[in-house]
């Protein structure tokens, strides 16, 4: 399992402000986490960093999306 978390657009290292405490609080007990950039998803670039893996299931912790961007 995987947590994806938005990048803080000033730092791509970081976790968008409002989840950068649950990113590290994660990453500090050994969770697989991944960032990636909001801004592109209605693009068809999303590429989170590190990727996710053949089969692994994601949990998306970031900021609501309209219903259209759901897959």
């Amino acid at each position: 399992m995987r947590f994806l978390f938005p990048f803080n657009p000033l730092n791509e290292k970081e976790a968008d402000g409002p989840f950068q405490d649950e990113w590290v609080t994660l990453q500090d007990r050994g969770v697989a986490c991944s960032l990636f950039d909001y801004d592109v998803l209605g693009f068809n670039e999303f590429k989170p960093k590190p990727p996710l893996k053949a089969g692994e299931t994601a949990v998306y912790r970031g900021w609501l999306m309209a219903s259209g961007r759901v897959g």
